[in-house]
């Protein structure tokens, strides 16, 4: 069983997670709500696109940092920034018109569900997989074992 310093840290690691998702949808939510624009867009042709590349870049780290601490978030954090890149991926795709926006969400969550139950089956048969070696294994150390034995007492 986790002690309860790990397992607040995985609660603050998938947090964390959670954010960097919510970070991919940040320009949209930013320049919308706030009306914000810079004076230098760095090269960028507004400043929502500005925003909206450097959160993915922060999003990025943030991920590759929580896959490479010790102690691992919950992997069910992981489902919203798959659900937020299917979101942009779906939207670049298969641009939403007004009459099909509410098919949208539904197809996008369909998607994300699809892929976690994806990600349980290949889990499962990888598991299946390896407890099948497993035994192998032993019935090879077994049967070997018995050779030995036998070779001693001829």
């Amino acid at each position: 069983m986790e002690d309860q310093g790990k397992i607040k840290l995985r609660i603050l690691l998938s947090f964390i997670v959670v954010l960097s998702a919510i970070l991919l949808v940040s320009d949209d939510l930013i320049i919308k709500n706030f009306d914000i624009k810079f004076k230098n867009n760095f090269g960028f042709s507004s400043s929502q696109n500005l925003i909206y590349n450097v959160s993915q870049s922060i999003s990025g780290i943030i991920i590759v940092a929580s896959i490479l601490i010790k102690v691992k978030p919950y992997r069910i954090s992981y489902l919203f920034i798959f659900y937020i890149q299917c979101l942009q991926l779906y939207w670049v795709f298969f641009h939403v018109t007004n009459t099909s926006y509410e098919y949208f969400s539904f197809s996008v969550i369909g998607l994300t569900l699809l892929f976690a139950l994806l990600i349980v089956v290949i889990n499962r048969a990888v598991k299946d997989n390896e407890y099948k070696n497993q035994k192998i294994d032993y019935l090879k150390s077994m049967l070997d074992l018995q050779l030995i034995l036998r070779n001693k007492t001829i």
